[in-house]
C-alpha cells in the first residue's frame, strides 16, 4: 500500500476515533434529548468528523484545533442534550482537557519508545495509528473513571470531597512548581517526557476539577427541583386541607340544621299539630333541594 493511501487511512483512522470519544464521553456525562432527530444528531456527528480530518489533514496548531473542537462540540451539547445549560457549557471543555491530556501521554510515550529524539517529537501533536489507538483508549479509561468517581461520591461524599478538595489542588500546585524549575533546566529527552507528561498531569486535573464542578452544579439543580416539587405538594396539600376544613364546616352547620328542624318538627308532633308537622317537614325537603 502506497504512502497516500496510508495517510489517507490514518486521517479516516482519526476522524472516526475523536467522533466516537465524543459520542461514548456525552453519553456518560450527559444526557441525551429525546425529541431531537437521530438524523441530525448523525449529521452532526459527521461534520465533527470531517473537521477533525481536516485539522489532521493539515497539521493546524494546538491552540486552533482546541478553539475549533470546543466550539463544534459545545454546539453538539446544547443542541442535543437535556442538561442544565452550566452543565452544558462545562461537559465540552473536559472532554477537551482529558482529550488533550491523554493525547499528550500517547504521543509521549509512543515517542520516547520509537525514537526519543527531540527533533522527531510530533509537530503540533501529530497522530499515528499506535499513538491514536492508545489516546483513545486512555481517555475512555479516564470517562470511566470519572464515573466510577461519581458512584463513589454518592457513596460516600464527605470523603470524595476532602480528597479531591485536598488532592487536586496540592498535585495542582506540584506540577506547575516542576514546570516552574524546569523552564531553566536545559533541553534534552528526559525533560521534555517530564515535561509533556506535567502538562498532561495539569490538563487531568484540570478536567477533574470541572467534573467535580458539572456534578456540583447537577446536585444544585436536583435539590432545586425537589425543593420545587416539595413546595408545590405542599401548597396542594394546604388548598387539600382548607377545602377539607371548609367541607367539615358546612357537615356542621348541616348538621345543626338538622337538629333544629328536627326540634321543631318533634314539638310540632308533641302538641298534636300534625298537618303543620307534615307542612314544614315538606319545606325543608324543598328547600334542600
Amino acid at each position: 500500500m502506497n504512502t497516500l493511501a496510508l495517510d489517507l487511512l490514518r486521517l479516516l483512522y482519526i476522524g472516526s476515533t475523536e467522533t466516537f470519544l465524543v459520542y461514548a464521553a456525552f453519553q456518560r456525562l450527559l444526557r441525551r434529548r429525546e425529541d431531537r432527530n437521530r438524523l441530525q444528531y448523525a449529521a452532526a456527528l459527521l461534520i465533527y468528523a470531517a473537521c477533525t480530518i481536516f485539522d489532521a489533514a493539515n497539521n493546524f496548531p494546538v491552540y486552533f484545533v482546541f478553539i475549533f473542537c470546543y466550539v463544534l462540540i459545545t454546539v453538539i451539547s446544547l443542541l442535543f442534550y437535556d442538561n442544565p445549560l452550566e452543565i452544558r457549557l462545562i461537559i465540552p471543555f473536559l472532554f477537551v482537557a482529558l482529550n488533550y491530556s491523554a493525547t499528550i501521554i500517547a504521543t509521549t510515550l509512543v515517542w520516547s519508545f520509537t525514537s526519543g529524539n527531540i527533533a522527531e517529537y510530533p509537530p503540533n501533536l501529530a497522530q499515528n495509528f499506535v499513538s491514536q489507538t492508545l489516546l483513545s483508549a486512555l481517555f475512555l479509561l479516564f470517562v470511566w473513571l470519572f464515573s466510577r468517581l461519581r458512584s463513589l461520591k454518592s457513596q460516600n461524599s464527605a470523603f470524595f470531597m476532602a480528597v479531591l478538595t485536598i488532592c487536586c489542588p496540592l498535585l495542582t500546585l506540584i506540577l506547575l512548581v516542576k514546570l516552574f524549575y524546569q523552564g531553566s533546566a536545559g533541553i534534552s529527552e528526559t525533560h521534555l517526557m517530564t515535561n509533556r507528561l506535567c502538562i498532561a498531569g495539569l490538563l487531568f486535573l484540570t478536567a477533574l476539577t470541572l467534573f467535580y464542578l458539572a456534578d456540583r452544579v447537577a446536585s444544585m439543580h436536583e435539590s432545586l427541583l425537589y425543593s420545587a416539587t416539595l413546595e408545590q405538594m405542599l401548597a396542594m396539600q394546604e388548598k387539600y386541607y382548607a377545602s377539607l376544613q371548609e367541607h367539615q364546616q358546612d357537615l356542621r352547620r348541616i348538621s345543626h340544621d338538622i337538629k333544629n328542624h328536627s326540634r321543631v318538627i318533634a314539638g310540632l308532633i308533641e302538641q298534636g299539630r300534625y298537618d303543620e308537622a307534615k307542612d314544614y317537614s315538606l319545606s325543608v325537603a324543598n328547600d334542600t333541594r
